[in-house]
């Protein structure tokens, strides 16, 4: 057993029990507008593998986390990066690091808003929790928005792996164009990848596009008609799957605090080989909730469509399900939790890949800068034995445990 954990638990607990000095509330997310947020952290992770008997290893890791809205309405800016370094005394593990970096940039003219915005993650295996997509760092309230871009753009890795280093790249541009009062004209394209360092997984490369009008109805109600196009080519085998689709959104302004929006369409989907996958048509579309108030945060969406495959098959139909809920008890206790559910059938077809993780963290200020949290985080999937030889069967258990050191916010003048 490694005897930092303890004496790490002993200090943290300690802290979370007789630390009175009254502080402001536990910052997560991009911080307000015009201030850079960052924070440095120092965490002792354990996990538990219960796949084929019980297999144990502990990692030190060290990481920083930084975020900034600019205050600029013609202009805005939002960037939120997380990163860090992982060590292991395990002699069977590998150490490693992981980097993600999210960036935005607006432009409001008379008629025309546009933004660009670009995603790109170094990581070690497929994301999961927190604003890194590594369990157990402390950073799992920093991505309750799931990121800046819209859903589908950044290559989809809802399928879990073992040790598989990867790169992944989406950059979005959006336009809207404003043809009078009530109604818009909307456009969008992307670009993604996704690359294995070693080699241990399917490399490829996704291209999407949609052109669609939006009526306000009222100072509530909005709907929308679209075209979707999405475009998945593999690096290895040359092998294309394209699609296209048209899509009816409705979204609803419930208050100022509450809104949802839903839309779903047919999708026909082909390949550059129809021995491999015919042509065929499915139900595809998104759905989704966010609260925000003062003290509570909270996101719910459902996701449907055609997907990349995660780097372990060539194409797949994905039905996914994110939550997200952060709360502040107080000036000094905060608590977030994070979960997904997803089931991704492969195109072949060669069999259903389902994956579930979900984490929760409890943070408690111990001074003006300095913190400590607690996290436990479940993954489990059970997926087919013919995918590529990454994908991860089984239940893993991953217990944090750290220390953060947040400066104070600085304001960055003419923003």
């Amino acid at each position: 057993m490694n005897r930092r954990i303890p004496l790490l638990l002993t200090l943290v607990l300690t802290g979370l029990a007789f630390a009175q000095v009254p502080s402001p509330a536990v910052k997560s997310g991009l911080p307000d507008a015009g201030n850079l947020h960052y924070a440095a952290r120092l965490s002792e992770i354990t996990n538990l593998e219960t796949a084929g008997g019980s297999d144990l290893s502990h990692i030190t890791t060290v990481s920083v986390d930084a975020g900034y809205n600019s205050t600029s309405e013609r202009r805005p800016f939002a960037l939120l990066y997380s990163g860090g370094a992982m060590w292991t005394t395990q002699t069977d593990s590998n150490n490693s690091a992981f980097q993600n970096l999210q960036l935005s940039q607006g432009f409001r003219l008379r008629q025309w808003n546009i933004d660009v915005s670009d995603s790109v993650s170094y990581l070690p295996q497929a994301p999961t929790t927190g604003a890194s997509g590594v369990p157990g760092v402390g950073d799992i309230s920093s991505s309750l928005g799931f990121g800046t871009l819209p859903t589908g753009v950044v290559p989809n890795q809802s399928i879990l792996s073992t040790f598989a280093p990867r790169v992944s790249n989406a950059i979005s541009s959006e336009l809207e164009y404003r043809l009078n009062g009530k109604t818009s004209l909307l456009g969008n394209g992307s670009f993604g990848l996704l690359r294995f360092v070693d080699g241990n997984g399917l490399d490829g490369t996704q291209e999407s596009a949609s052109l669609g009008l939006s009526r306000w109805l009222d100072a509530r109600n909005t709907i929308a008609a679209s075209y979707v196009y999405s475009r998945f080519q593999y690096d290895a085998s040359g092998f294309v799957i394209a699609s296209h689709g048209g899509e009816i959104t409705y979204t609803r302004q419930w208050s100022r605090r509450m809104k949802s929006d839903i839309g779903f369409g047919p999708q026909w989907t082909h390949s550059s080989d129809a021995t491999r996958l015919s042509p065929r048509i499915s139900l595809a579309g998104n759905a989704g909730l966010t609260y925000s108030a003062r003290s509570t945060s909270a996101n719910l969406r459902y996701v449907r469509g055609i997907t990349g495959g995660s780097g372990v098959a060539e194409g797949g139909m994905t039905d996914s399900v994110q939550l997200g809920i952060s709360h502040a008890f107080s000036r000094e206790w905060t608590a977030a939790l994070t979960g997904s559910f997803a089931r991704t059938a492969e195109l072949q077809p060669i069999g259903v890949a389902t994956s579930k993780y979900g984490g929760v963290q409890l943070s408690r200020l111990f001074g003006r800068y300095t913190s400590g949290y607690l996290s436990y985080t479940m993954m489990a999937q059970s997926a087919p034995s013919t995918s590529f030889g990454n994908v991860f069967n089984g239940l893993t258990h991953v217990f944090g445990i750290g220390f953060q050191f947040s400066p104070r916010d600085t304001r960055l003048k003419g923003q």
